[in-house]
């Protein structure tokens, strides 16, 4: 999660310890809960707290928390695997990636691990290392690759051939680096030599002098990507034209401008929508408090043009369907495999301090039905749960499951994120039904799932 206040960081990369941490119980009771798929890969930060954003404090030398690499094997038995890979939770929960086999996941990251004796998020230098973890046996991950990055990547995304990866980076506090989409050819356990196009060069103008890309995500074709311009309220699309060696990028139809502050978004699974979750957060503000939004944040709905038929001359307008509110300081966004149902992780304030007259207990997740049809978006409810800032979110392989990535809990005798596990009920009315959680590192901020 980034709230948009930068923050100085020191240069250098901090050191990266690779060990695997030992298996953790999932629940002292285990529940099965019946989630579908290969495994969950879970992503935590232990390098911060949920009121470093408030007092800047991090953890220090305290050994109970570190980065890490969840995986659970499905169906869950209360297994849980974690390893010490570095990770960031200072952008959209959109920092990992998994190749369509299953077989690999792709971990970036913003901030590198903190020093020995840091206090200070102020402290932590920037990070640019982009690890690759062989998951083959999800029960015995290990990293096989590394790659050190020009600038701080934001967020990845891999292509559906799993042969390329995209990674939009913002330079650090007072760099000259652009802003840029690389594109890394991935062959095995090897990946390639970046291609870096800035995003200036492919005819996107800067508003106030900045880009600020938070979010990539290929098209299920393959053909094309999206990327969200968060502070200038605008998603473009790029056509990409891969060659052995080499890919060239180019806009894609005119950017299309969204409700404030497009963080993060997704395609629908036959490619016909994208979907951008918009948190509106005010970027003048000069503090926490006043930067989260008191209004509830929206999720816009993009029909676009892929067809020469709906395009002429080589332009496209993508259109913008729908707009709908889903609540407050909403970050991570979902689609069923089906394309039918859409959900949303929302923070609310529970970020805040509990002493703040702005402060939830509870945060939210927001469902949402789908018409494919008409690109219309129906509200079908809020549902709350006590948790510190949930991110990320995903449904399991059927739909039939929501879950979230929970960063921590108040008052919890031990540092702990989680998996909130909701059940999808669609009879006799759409809704969601709290199942429980499972247990892993504290600051989980993504979940993906292998189907």
């Amino acid at each position: 999660m980034k709230y948009g206040i930068r923050h100085p960081l020191l240069l250098g990369i901090a050191a990266l310890t690779l060990t695997l941490l030992s298996s953790i119980a999932g629940l002292a009771q285990i529940v099965s809960y019946d989630l579908q798929g290969q495994y969950l890969v879970v992503a935590s930060d232990g390098d911060f707290l949920a009121s470093s954003y408030v007092d800047g404090q991090i953890p220090s030398d305290d050994p109970r928390y570190q980065d890490a690499l969840t995986l659970i094997p499905l169906p869950f038995t209360g297994e849980t695997i974690s390893l010490n890979v570095s990770n960031s939770v200072l952008t959209p929960p959109e920092i990992m990636a998994l190749s369509p086999d299953g077989k690999a996941a792709f971990v970036i990251e913003s901030a590198a691990q903190r020093p020995l004796g840091a206090t200070d998020r102020a402290d932590i230098p920037p990070g640019r290392l982009l690890t690759r973890v062989d998951l083959t046996n999800p029960r015995q991950p290990q990293i096989v690759a590394q790659q050190t990055l020009e600038t701080p990547p934001e967020a990845i995304d891999m292509h559906p051939a799993g042969n390329w990866l995209a990674i939009v980076t913002n330079p650090a506090a007072n760099s000259d680096e652009p802003e840029a989409l690389q594109l890394i050819p991935v062959s095995g356990t090897t990946l390639g030599e970046p291609l870096s196009f800035p995003l200036d060069s492919l005819g996107i103008p800067a508003a106030a002098g900045a880009l600020d890309a938070s979010y990539v995500e290929w098209h299920p074709s393959g053909r094309y990507l999206a990327i969200n311009l968060y502070r200038q309220n605008r998603v473009v699309f790029l056509e990409f034209t891969p060659d052995t060696a080499e890919a060239s990028v180019k806009l894609w139809g005119d950017p299309v401008t969204v409700d404030p502050d497009p963080f993060s978004g997704r395609f629908t699974p036959d490619g016909r929508y994208y979907l951008s979750a918009n948190w509106q957060r005010n970027f003048a503000a000069d503090s926490l408090e006043t930067r989260l939004p008191d209004q509830s944040s929206t999720v816009s709905v993009i029909r676009l043009k892929t067809s020469d038929a709906e395009c002429s001359e080589d332009h496209c307008v993508h259109q913008v369907m729908a707009t709908v509110a889903s609540d407050r300081s909403s970050e991570g966004i979902a689609i069923s495999p089906d394309g039918t149902l859409v959900a949303t992780a929302n923070m609310r304030n529970t970020a805040l301090p509990p002493n703040s007259p702005r402060f939830t207990r509870e945060a939210t997740i927001s469902l949402f039905r789908l018409d494919a049809a008409t690109g219309q978006l129906q509200k079908i409810g809020d549902f709350p749960f006590e948790g510190v800032l949930p991110e990320g979110i995903t449904f399991d392989a059927t739909g039939n499951h929501v879950i979230v990535a929970t960063f921590e809990y108040l008052n919890s005798p031990q540092p702990t994120g989680g998996l909130e596990i909701w059940q999808v009920n669609r009879e006799p009315r759409l809704d969601l039904k709290y199942q429980g959680r499972i247990n892993v590192p504290h600051g989980a901020h993504q979940v993906l799932v292998s189907p």
